[in-house]
């Protein structure tokens, strides 16, 4: 392959060059190939070191203390330290976790946390009737606790299957 500019564009760094090149990079080889770029007057300004670009840094305002900061770790810093990070996302409106409900807190909201089978109020699962668990509709959700989940799922399912369909019914 012949040491062009367009082929130099392409290239991210001089061990990506030297591998397009069908050779194994290594220092001598990296040293030789800058000799005769610089030789034949090819521009390679844009090689990063082991053709990594830099992430960009950004320029923002902590909200809780005001003071500018850069980010250093990920594009999605928010504040500035762990502290400013504490008290941001301890408050209720920032918390992500609750912008979606749970299937779980539909299906308590609007049946109860009581298994519609014996009646039990401190262990409570929720069943999707279509097996499709990402269909939450209310009509969908059916609180059980878990022994009579695991029925629902077992043999002994015609045991229950008359209440269920009893609370089903009244939907």
């Amino acid at each position: 392959m012949e040491l062009t500019q367009e082929l130099i564009n392409t290239c991210n760094s001089f061990a990506d060059l030297t591998r397009r090149l069908g050779k194994n990079p290594h220092n001598r080889i990296t040293h030789r190939l800058r000799i005769e770029l610089i030789e034949r007057g090819i521009k390679f300004d844009h090689f990063t070191k082991n053709g990594v670009t830099p992430k960009l840094r950004k320029e923002r305002v902590c909200p809780i203390c005001s003071v500018p900061f850069t980010s250093e770790y990920n594009q999605e810093q928010v504040t500035c330290s762990y502290s400013c990070a504490n008290t941001f996302f301890s408050r209720k409106e920032n918390r992500q976790r609750n912008k979606k409900m749970s299937y779980k807190r539909i299906c308590f909201e609007n049946h109860g946390k009581k298994c519609i089978v014996c009646a039990e109020d401190r262990i409570v699962e929720v069943h999707h009737l279509d097996e499709n668990h990402k269909n939450n509709n209310v009509k969908n959700l059916v609180p059980l606790c878990p022994t009579h989940h695991q029925y629902w799922h077992s043999r002994y399912r015609e045991l229950i299957r008359e209440k269920v369909e009893q609370f089903i019914k009244k939907l």
